[in-house]
């Protein structure tokens, strides 16, 4: 015993440890799920045995680069537009406040802007500065305003579809989640993307319809990679 009388025994209390903790990647599609799309992970972060783990980004390795919207294109628009990479193809599509004209549709500067970024070679996540980013007023599209979730079922997903199809690591792939991954329910496909986020249990359709999230590729390889019947709301071509 200690002067005032206490039990020294009593001073901390630790709690009990969890008997069976929660595993962390369980954020990310729900306990069962067989394809996990994450942020990117440290590789001594990638502690699953039985996990694949792909990162489609610029950055990545030579293979996981080909499935990066930064790598795929030339992508036909519409009317006579084409932009020589996918991601372009997207960020200008953007039409921010300052390229509303009095009408609501955008001004002669946008397009000079947008044609500009359509037609280089190099990409660009934040094409105005990235503290701009969230504030477009709209997507524009074949000569319609969009909204950001209409944009995603218009633009994004059905260009990255249409180039990422085309891409050998994409084709192997999709076999390789046909034949190994998915007939074996011990075996998960994470993909890494920077775009992902805690989305728990929610369908892809969810995901899709949910403007207050990004919505980054590594969605779209889940959606085409187990055929999700969310790419039946996106207007594929």
């Amino acid at each position: 015993m200690t002067p005032d009388g206490s039990d020294p025994a009593t001073w901390f209390n630790f709690g009990t440890p969890a008997r069976n903790p929660v595993n962390p990647m369980w954020a990310y599609g729900g306990k069962d799920a067989q394809i996990r799309v994450t942020r990117p992970l440290l590789k001594k972060d990638q502690t699953d045995p039985n996990g694949l783990y792909v990162f489609p980004s610029i950055r990545s390795k030579e293979n996981d680069r080909q499935l990066s919207p930064m790598n795929l294109g030339p992508c036909r628009l519409y009317r006579e537009y084409t932009a020589k990479k996918m991601e372009n193809a997207w960020q200008y599509s953007k039409v921010y406040p300052q390229h509303v004209g009095e009408d609501g549709n955008p001004t002669l500067q946008y397009y000079q802007w947008a044609i500009q970024g359509w037609s280089s070679e190099f990409t660009k996540r934040h094409p105005m500065v990235e503290e701009a980013k969230g504030t477009e007023a709209f997507h524009w599209w074949n000569w319609q305003r969009l909204d950001k979730v209409k944009a995603r079922k218009w633009i994004y997903v059905p260009l990255y579809v249409e180039q990422v199809v085309r891409q050998p690591f994409f084709q192997q792939l999709k076999k390789d989640w046909d034949e190994e991954i998915e007939p074996d329910e011990k075996k998960t496909l994470y993909l890494m993307d920077y775009d992902a986020y805690k989305y728990g249990t929610m369908s892809l359709s969810e995901v899709l319809n949910n403007p207050a999230k990004p919505m980054g590729h590594g969605f779209v390889l889940a959606m085409l990679l187990t055929n999700d019947a969310a790419l039946g709301e996106c207007e594929l071509r």
